[in-house]
């Protein structure tokens, strides 16, 4: 298996603690599922289960110097422009799978 090679930390840098830990809980929660990284393009895509029984696509590219591009669907990413919690999960998701 080819690996990400992200690290705990660079997590917690996208979003901040508090967002690592909000990304943490959706993890243990259960709510993470369909992870993937493709080496060719650097995408690491996943969904995030919804309260509304929606499964939330979400996805980001790894760019040069530890740098993330978003493309997560929430508020906080479309609106706000900031790493959300969503995206720090699946990230943290792909991590946990790789060990």
């Amino acid at each position: 298996m080819i690996k990400s090679g992200i690290t705990r930390e660079e997590l917690i840098q996208w979003g901040g603690e508090d967002v690592f830990n909000q990304a943490l809980a959706l993890c243990n929660s259960g709510d993470v599922h369909d992870v993937t990284y493709d080496d060719d393009t650097l995408e690491i895509t996943g969904k995030i289960d919804q309260p509304s029984g929606w499964s939330m696509p979400v996805k980001f590219k790894l760019e040069a110097g530890g740098r993330i591009r978003s493309e997560c669907p929430c508020i906080t990413n479309q609106k706000y422009g900031q790493v959300c919690p969503h995206v720090v999960a699946i990230g943290l998701a792909l991590t946990i799978l790789e060990m």
